[in-house]
């Protein structure tokens, strides 16, 4: 007998090969930033994609970020230096595509901006035709501000270091006013005035930034004004007959003016005495006098007042003194700077960490900018075209 096999494919039914898994499509977020105006952000920005790590972007750079799963992202740009603006909404939303592109674009307009640099009056060898120039700190890169100055006054750099105020003549006369421009010079404007009763007393000039930015306080003859940039608003001090406090800072968080109290009382020597206030003239308090003294350009940073203090006598006197907060370790400090008592010191500026000095020095026929610290040896500045620079002021801001 005949024995019939049969084969069944049934296992093969039952058990059927695994499938094969497709990877979930995928597509590409290209981000493209721009920085355009007069100046960039030198640490530039912080480019946060969902999903993704945060990373640091450049001030033009494109971006290409592969391999983002299909959907719907964030995107932020951060990180924009307060002299910079972004254009538009800084946080985007993209739909990725399986296999394709998507595109965000981001653009930040940055204004000009003094940083590591120097501000200074340059004028001819005779200390006239002086205009407005900076520099970087070892008197490199020379640029000019403004070409026209009437008169030679010094510029006062804002806090954020994108505006410049001074005070200037007015053209045929012999009236200041305080002018506000942009730190490449551009938008020049006149801080407004109320005219006195008498005009010869219209004058506005010493500009001093409050470190808001926001505010100017300046002398307007006999009265200390302090005008908001942003309101429009003037607050004036005004002291008895023949009393002026002239403000070479605003210290103390905005708090205080720092500076010069004078008083002229007929039959009396001119009086000046080292002095802070309050804002609204109250809690005057005198930190230096004595006879025949003129004090200028007083600064204050960290516990310490560094300050010019002048002798009027048979030889006339200037000296770099410095002292604490409260008036006291009070001492000249010329020699300590590396100065001999040939050079005279007339004004000067601090750097932003207080640590350096830059003066405008006097020697015999000669003047220059030098840049010294405490115990050691001063360095001229060199520059390479000739010309009396004078007014020095150092930028607030700095890359470090």
């Amino acid at each position: 007998m005949g024995v019939l096999l049969v084969i069944s494919c049934d296992n093969e039914d039952q058990n059927p090969a695994p499938p094969v898994n497709e990877p979930d499509p995928t597509g590409t977020i290209v981000v493209k930033i721009n920085t355009v105006g007069k100046d960039d952000d030198p640490d530039g920005y912080n480019l946060i994609v969902e999903g993704s790590a945060n990373r640091q972007v450049g001030p033009r750079e494109e971006i290409t970020i592969s391999n983002k799963k299909v959907g719907r992202y964030s995107i932020e740009l951060s990180g924009i230096s307060n002299h910079c603006t972004g254009t538009g909404n800084m946080v985007r939303e993209v739909n990725v595509p399986a296999n394709g592109t998507a595109t965000v674009e981001f653009e930040v307009d940055c204004k000009a901006i003094l940083r590591d640099r120097l501000a200074y009056n340059k004028g001819t060898a005779s200390f006239t035709e002086f205009k407005f120039y900076s520099s970087k700190l070892d008197g490199t890169d020379e640029k000019i501000i403004l070409n026209k100055v009437i008169f030679s006054s010094q510029m006062r750099i804002s806090p954020d270091g994108t505006k410049i105020a001074f005070s200037d003549r007015m053209e045929g006369t012999t009236i200041q006013q305080i002018f506000v421009m942009d730190a490449d010079g551009e938008n020049l404007e006149m801080i407004p005035f109320e005219p006195n009763e008498n005009p010869a007393f219209t004058s506005q000039f010493l500009p001093v930034w409050h470190p808001d930015g926001k505010k100017l306080t300046f002398r307007n003859a006999a009265r200390t004004v302090t005008y908001d940039l942003e309101t429009g608003t003037r607050t004036v001090v005004q002291f008895e007959p023949n009393e002026v406090f002239i403000v070479n800072q605003v210290v103390e968080n905005g708090s205080k003016f720092l500076g010069t109290y004078l008083t002229t009382r007929p039959g009396e020597p001119l009086t000046q005495r080292l002095a802070t206030m309050n804002l609204d003239g109250s809690d005057l308090r005198f930190l230096k006098e004595g006879p025949s003294l003129l004090f200028s350009g007083a600064v204050q940073n960290g516990n310490k007042i560094t300050y010019i203090q002048r002798e009027i006598g048979p030889v006339f006197v200037s000296d770099i003194w410095q002292m604490n907060t409260d008036g006291t370790e009070d001492r000249k400090i010329n020699s300590s700077l590396g100065f001999s008592e040939s050079e005279v010191l007339n004004t000067f500026t601090v750097s932003p960490d207080g640590s350096e000095f830059i003066f405008f020095v006097s020697s015999g026929p000669n003047s220059y900018l030098a840049k010294s610290k405490l115990s050691s040896t001063p360095q001229v500045i060199n520059f390479s075209t000739s010309g009396v620079r004078n007014n020095p002021a150092w930028s607030p801001i700095t890359r470090n």
